[in-house]
């Protein structure tokens, strides 16, 4: 089976970029709470700003590359991925549609580093003890497939920031020409 990293299709023109979700009171919530792989709970929908108007897409990355699609995509997503996503209902400031935000649960340690074209990890000089040998930069990213098992979405152990689709679900994204966002092959 063959992976893709699910990537922003920053070429289209005139389209939105999203802000990180507040509560309905107003709070703001980490973003990045929805690319951990780890479960979260709310009461109610979240509320998502506006970082720049523009058309709607069907998949959007907004802050920190936190994953927010309009419901049919949730579904779709769902379709294949079963209980490895959360799905939060989440309503985008100056539209009608409603979208979710998505939390990937699946996290596998499947980077492949001696593929990947380059690999920097936190150093003592860097200034955060708190980071001393995590992954700081991936370029070219590669995954070992067969670390994967039968998962279709799922974040890598050590560098969650990547999102990982299976050929599966990116034809199925594909078929239905899911706006916003494009594919690269990763292994």
């Amino acid at each position: 089976m063959r992976f893709y990293s699910i990537e922003d299709d920053l070429s289209l023109e005139g389209r939105w970029f999203l802000q990180g979700p507040v509560t309905p009171s107003g709070l703001e919530v980490d973003p990045r709470r929805f690319i951990t792989a780890e479960p979260f709970s709310t009461n109610g929908s979240l509320r998502i700003p506006l970082r720049y108007k523009g058309t709607p897409l069907g998949f959007t990355f907004a802050d920190f590359d936190m994953p927010v699609v309009s419901s049919k995509v949730g579904q779709l997503i769902s379709s294949v991925c079963g209980a490895d996503v959360q799905r939060f209902p989440a309503n985008v400031d100056g539209s009608a549609e409603h979208f979710e935000i998505l939390n990937v649960l699946c996290k596998r340690p499947c980077l492949d580093e001696a593929r990947s074209r380059s690999i920097t990890k936190w150093t003592e000089n860097d200034g955060r003890p708190d980071k001393v040998g995590q992954l700081r930069m991936v370029i070219g990213l590669r995954i070992d497939p067969t670390a994967v098992a039968n998962h279709h979405a799922f974040r890598i152990d050590g560098w969650e920031i990547a999102l990982i689709a299976s050929e599966r679900l990116k034809t199925l994204l594909e078929k239905h020409m899911v706006s916003g966002i494009t594919f690269r092959e990763v292994g």
